[in-house]
């Protein structure tokens, strides 16, 4: 009952971000940004209806959303465009292709918006599900409510909104953790035998990778899980340790391959797109494009000449966000970035505070990180002190992970997006805060967010 009305409801707050962003884009004048765009179709030929959809969502169609509706109509044409990951744009573009008779009368661009944001809308009321369900096996209904209908109105539903890959991206993650959780369950009643259906994480971590590149942590749960068996039902007999450890190497290493190999394959894929020569065969609309705001194109390794196609490792992605947007250690830390820091602030303060208030309630007993007997989600501690569980440790090391990160490595105020989207306990601790007395505090952070981000985002104002 409770997860169709939070459904529901997850629906209604779409429907109305897709008002105010149609509102605030109709009566403030777009913020020149200066940024890159990709290259609009005529609409003279569109029907009526597709063009009024179009007018309703193009405020959505902004910052990174430029370069997601770029690659979905035009594939990696520009070196710049590869630090966003294939898969959420390509699935849309595939979509479109797939349903053309729908879209009968549509340019391009109006199909691909349409298509995007059904696609969020869809994959938020999956995350939905799948958030209420994850809380409920560590808590209880009425706090799994709760988190849940903060997740619905989070300080990043504009990116949830938007074409960009937080909702896709939250959905493989929440199936991740779900799927590990209920393994690390089953295991902790018993040793049971390995099964296949064991594996099933493996693929929404594989998908996670070429999603967005923070997916590769989502690998953290899977091999946490995996040695949490491992070590528990380690073999007191010398005998049998022997094929206990192989087959834990089997298991592991066969795990990681198939969730890194996604990634690989699209380095690889950027490597021979842009480390090599060949000849164009691109849009002249593409080219001139690139000539006009100094792009580097396609098979034109000897005119441009990049330098990570010598690494031995040649990452495009780290490389591309270095060269273009200055990410890089303490890079970021510079006196006008202030605002970017105060706008990560709230975020970071949750996760990191409350992490560390988790680390010394339990850093007695953390030398039992691996026992499923000590992590099991039903061992619980009393009410006051649920939210800072031990069962909580994996998600603490990883949120606490991406915090560092995002305060050292990249542009700071991306923290509340990304956090927003690979972490459930983010929102544990909004609802610790709501339940012991601070709710107001909440809905203030995530009131203004979701109203101020909205406005701020379909305007090219800086939101992003």
């Amino acid at each position: 009952m409770n997860e169709n009305k939070l459904t529901r409801l997850a629906i209604f707050s779409r429907l109305f971000i897709i008002f105010l962003q149609f509102l605030s884009n109709l009566i403030i004048p777009d913020h020149d940004a200066r940024v890159f765009q990709y290259l609009r179709s005529p609409q003279h030929n569109e029907t009526y209806v597709f063009l009024s959809v179009n007018y309703i969502l193009k405020g959505f169609i902004r910052w990174d959303a430029e370069y997601f509706m770029h690659i979905a109509k035009y594939g990696y044409t520009y070196e710049n465009t590869l630090a966003f990951f294939p898969l959420y744009p390509y699935l849309s573009r595939t979509i479109v292709n797939i349903c053309e008779l729908l879209f009968y009368g549509a340019t391009i661009d109006t199909s691909l918006i349409i298509t995007f944001t059904l696609l969020n809308i869809m994959f938020l009321c999956l995350s939905v599900k799948l958030l209420y369900k994850l809380t409920k096996v560590y808590f209880n209904e009425d706090i799994a409510y709760k988190t849940t209908i903060l997740f619905i109105f989070n300080p990043a539903s504009i990116f949830f909104s938007a074409p960009y890959s937080e909702s896709f991206f939250c959905y493989l993650t929440l199936e991740t953790i779900y799927r590990c959780t209920i393994l690390l369950q089953k295991y902790s009643k018993s040793n049971s035998n390995f099964h296949y259906n064991d594996t099933s994480a493996l693929f929404f971590i594989s998908l996670s990778t070429i999603v967005r590149s923070n997916g590769l942590l989502n690998i953290g749960f899977l091999i946490y899980t995996i040695t949490c068996i491992f070590l528990t039902y380690f073999p007191k007999n010398s005998v049998n340790r022997f094929m206990y450890i192989l087959k834990f190497i089997c298991i592991f290493s066969i795990s990681i391959l198939v969730c890194v190999l996604p990634f690989a394959l699209y380095q690889i894929y950027c490597f021979q797109k842009f480390c090599r020569d060949f000849e164009l065969d691109l849009p002249e609309e593409i080219i001139l494009y690139a000539s006009e705001n100094n792009l580097v194109l396609p098979g034109q390794f000897k005119i441009f000449n990049q330098t990570w196609c010598y690494s031995k490792i040649p990452l495009a992605y780290s490389y591309v966000q270095d060269h273009y947007w200055n990410v890089g250690f303490l890079q970021y830390y510079q006196l006008k970035q202030i605002p970017n820091f105060l706008l990560a602030f709230p975020s970071l303060y949750i996760v990191i505070h409350n992490s560390i208030r988790h680390i010394k309630i339990n850093i007695s007993n953390f030398s039992n990180l691996f026992n499923l007997k000590e992590v099991d989600v039903n061992n619980r501690t009393n009410c006051a002190n649920r939210f800072f569980n031990f069962s909580l440790n994996v998600f603490v090391i990883h949120a606490l992970f991406l915090s560092v990160f995002c305060l050292l490595f990249i542009h700071v105020q991306v923290f509340t997006r990304m956090i927003c989207s690979a972490s459930p306990l983010f929102y544990w601790y909004c609802a610790f805060y709501w339940i012991n007395g601070r709710k107001r505090f909440i809905k203030l952070f995530f009131d203004c967010y979701f109203f101020i981000g909205t406005v701020m985002f379909c305007n090219f104002l800086p939101w992003t």
